[in-house]
């Protein structure tokens, strides 16, 4: 590995426009070499990431790119010229940039997002002793769908292979509990007009409920709804925000034919998601989001 120069940008265009290499990119492949430099004058300048070129040891040609995004975890990429796959070069690549990440740049943890479809990165992962942490929907710029990304993780002591420190208190997620006047009427409420299902009630008559819309268990998005009495006012703070994937505008649709009240309708805002806003029963706001 080596840090990548004006130089490269020839070497660099030959894989990022090629689209084998370039499958599983969230973008096309390069059109032309000026889209490389940009790359190279924006992404590679960046500052807090850092950017190798993979060079063969024989005759020092360029053949892929190694990276560290400057993110709140350190995410490491890296992508190969098809005609060098196959060879070890991917493996040999990341695990120098993995010591230099653990014993230079000083990262406790670092990780790969891959694409669920990608079982050649996924197998790169598993020999350099990553595992399997979790799962997020991603949109590619150029499709009009979202894909599902493996997060591959690994800690400091896994990679040097030292003994397992004490975790700190794991955080598994986060639900919202909304105060309603009437549980069983908001459940009948988000079951159907909002497409959320009954996951559990409590009392007789029901004092406390959770309701949820996901696709498998531990995804998606789940509401807890709580009895307060009549006389208290509901005042809500804030409001709700919910990612959901590029059908935004026909689940907005179904929602207005199922009557529900329409704060805004979906609009494209400035930093790339575009958005509409509902309200339930008890004034309570939903934001639902998409990006875009």
């Amino acid at each position: 590995l080596r840090l990548i120069t004006a130089d490269d940008l020839p070497a660099f265009f030959g894989i990022y426009s090629n689209r084998k290499a370039m499958r599983f990119m969230p973008w096309l492949p390069h059109r032309d070499i000026e889209e490389t430099r940009a790359w190279f004058e924006t992404e590679v300048s960046r500052p807090g990431e850092h950017h190798w070129a993979v060079c063969t040891k024989d005759n020092g040609n360029v053949i892929g790119h190694v990276n560290y995004l400057n993110s709140p975890i350190p995410g490491m990429g890296y992508i190969l010229h098809p005609d060098h796959w196959g060879q070890g070069y991917t493996v040999e690549a990341a695990r120098a940039a993995l010591d230099y990440g653990f014993d230079q740049l000083g990262h406790e943890r670092v990780e790969l997002w891959i694409d669920d479809t990608n079982t050649r990165s996924m197998r790169v992962a598993q020999k350099l002793g990553f595992g399997l942490k979790g799962r997020i929907a991603l949109r590619y710029r150029h499709e009009a769908r979202h894909h599902y990304m493996f997060i591959y993780g690994m800690r400091v002591h896994e990679w040097r292979g030292d003994a397992e420190p004490a975790d700190p208190p794991l955080f598994f997620g986060v639900e919202p509990v909304l105060p309603v006047h009437d549980v069983q009427e908001s459940v009948r409420f988000y079951v159907d007009r909002l497409g959320f299902r009954l996951d559990f009630v409590y009392g007789d008559p029901p004092v406390h409920a959770a309701v949820s819309r996901r696709e498998w268990t531990g995804s998606g998005v789940t509401i807890q709804l709580t009895q307060v009495p009549p006389a208290q006012t509901i005042q809500p703070a804030g409001h709700l925000y919910i990612f959901t994937d590029v059908h935004i505008d026909d689940l907005f649709t179904s929602y207005r034919d199922a009557g529900v009240d329409t704060v805004f309708e979906p609009v494209n805002q400035p930093w790339g998601i575009r958005e509409f806003s509902v309200r339930d029963l008890n004034g309570h706001r939903l934001v639902f989001g998409a990006f875009v």
